[in-house]
């Protein structure tokens, strides 16, 4: 007698874990789109600056300083942005390019540093929202794609929750001790005005911790992402998150670079606040909640707990966007003081979930 043939059992799709093949899939576009939007964006700046520098330095209430100078950064910004294109066709040299591409977005803010630390004058922290668009926004998405499949990418998605809580607390702390006499938890202008201008070094780095905060905010997203099983949903998630930072960092370069500088303006000091405040509290902060709802929803299996403290912490995020968008202070100050200890306290508990 022979033995009856063992006939393989299919393996019912809940039992495949979906973390790693959709994980990779994810990654895969949003490398892909991250190099697109980089080409693009550098060919535009580049053109502009290469073609008509005038504009953009307008816009930031400049003369330009070295005007030749400027022309030649932006046919080499615009030769980055072929680049991208080009890593996003070919993936065996997107690291490579990635690689340069980083190199030059840390390099052109450290020169800005440099050239205001060596006495180029103040006039040139009005620079600061160019840098927060150009090179500031584009670090973790690139950070990322470098790191992808290497020794340490594991342990630094271990680590970006614990990151992102750690510097939300920072931030809180900054804001309490440091940015709260400047923002518009004071209610005279006048006072604001006087504070931001005695304080001004403080004021900026006390902002620093800030942008840093937010763009732990995407990457700790980015981290979060590799939990969905869909990754269109997970990519909309992160696009969306991606425009919460580009709003994010320019209204805190604005709130860093430019408001010490009209401490004595009146109209300008209002003017700025208020746009800052937009860019940040309504529009940052909508999309990064946007972001977080769309997480929430697309993550299977999630305690009841955790998803509890969600929903607070998007609750708060929507009032606050609303707050914004009404000029009411009071309501600013008491949704932040919900959002933000919910939104690290969301980090540590989502971090010490199994996967």
């Amino acid at each position: 007698m022979h033995p009856a043939p063992v006939i393989p059992r299919p393996v019912p799709a809940a039992a495949v874990s979906p973390q790693r093949g959709s994980g990779a899939e994810l990654r895969r576009g949003a490398y892909r789109l991250l190099l697109v939007a980089a080409g693009v964006y550098d060919l535009a700046l580049g053109a502009m600056l290469a073609l008509a520098a005038e504009t953009p330095f307008g816009w930031l209430g400049m003369e330009i300083p070295g005007r030749l100078v400027w022309r030649c950064a932006g046919a080499a910004i615009a030769l980055f942005g072929v680049l991208y294109l080009h890593a996003a066709r070919r993936k065996e040299r997107a690291r490579t390019i990635a690689l340069l591409g980083l190199a030059a977005k840390v390099l052109a803010p450290a020169a800005l540093l440099a050239g205001l630390a060596l006495g180029a004058g103040e006039a040139w922290w009005r620079l600061l929202p160019l840098a927060a668009t150009s090179a500031l926004v584009w670090w973790i998405p690139l950070a990322a794609l470098l790191l992808d499949g290497t020794r340490g990418a594991d342990l630094v998605r271990r680590a970006t929750p614990w990151v992102c809580a750690g510097l939300h607390g920072a931030a809180g702390l900054a804001m309490l001790f440091v940015l709260r006499g400047g923002t518009e938890a004071e209610p005279s202008q006048a006072a604001r005005m006087a504070y931001v201008g005695a304080h001004a070094a403080a004021w900026r780095a006390g902002f620093a911790v800030w942008m840093a905060a937010g763009m732990s905010v995407l990457a700790f997203y980015a981290w979060w992402a590799s939990w969905l099983r869909r990754p269109g949903i997970a990519l909309a998630a992160l696009v969306v998150a991606f425009a919460g930072l580009a709003c994010d960092l320019t209204g805190e370069a604005l709130y860093a670079g430019w408001l010490p500088l009209l401490a004595s303006d009146a109209a300008g000091f209002g003017h700025v606040q208020r746009v800052g405040t937009a860019l940040t509290s309504v529009y940052a902060n909508g999309f990064y909640t946007l972001a977080g709802i769309v997480l929430t929803l697309g993550t299977p299996g999630l305690p009841r707990r955790v998803g509890a403290l969600a929903w607070v912490v998007w609750s708060a995020g929507i009032a606050l966007s609303v707050c914004g968008a009404m000029g009411w202070a009071a309501g600013l100050v008491a949704a932040s003081g919900i959002l933000f200890p919910g939104l690290v306290l969301l980090a540590v508990l989502l971090a010490r979930e199994p996967r």
